[in-house]
């Protein structure tokens, strides 16, 4: 059973680094905005579950995705990375807000906007 999970893991892990290789910019923070969803999803569902551990890693792990996408504003490109930092920054907001006062709304209402932030990358990818 151990051995097939190990398979599937580097089965993903290989589609992953095929699907990077071959994306667009676009592609990519849409990518990197299904990554953040997923680890605010398993955020909320730790919270229900009363799990601090795994809240704390997927809380981590939303918040690092999160830097990763500021970091790559390229603010004299025009307005657009200035209104994204603004995003990024209400999108942090309730993410902190949601792990320290362990309200899943918050993180839910941070996860749909991630959902529709990679929704429009990809309609312009």
């Amino acid at each position: 059973m151990a051995a097939t999970a190990r398979a599937l893991d580097q089965y993903r892990d290989l589609d992953l680094a095929a699907r990077v290789a071959a994306a667009s910019r676009g592609e990519l923070v849409a990518m990197l905005c299904d990554g953040l969803r997923a680890a605010l999803q398993a955020a909320e569902r730790a919270i229900a579950q009363a799990q601090p551990g795994p809240r704390i890693r997927s809380v981590t792990k939303a918040l690092a995705i999160l830097d990763g996408l500021e970091a790559s504003l390229d603010y004299a490109a025009g307005p657009v990375a200035r209104t994204l930092a603004t995003l990024y920054g209400e999108l942090r907001a309730l993410i902190v807000a949601g792990n320290a006062e362990a309200r899943p709304e918050l993180l839910g209402a941070a996860a749909e906007r991630a959902r529709t932030l990679g929704a429009a990358w990809r309609g312009i990818a």
